[in-house]
């Protein structure tokens, strides 16, 4: 039980992280291409 929690925990954080990093790249991308 307490396994699987700490795996579905686990995999919502990667998910999350994700999500951010894929956010951080277009908005990094932005950031650099505007002059």
């Amino acid at each position: 039980m307490l396994k699987t929690t700490f795996n579905r925990t686990r995999a919502f954080t990667a998910e999350i992280m994700g999500i951010s990093a894929k956010r951080l790249r277009k908005a990094l991308s932005v950031f650099f291409l505007t002059p």
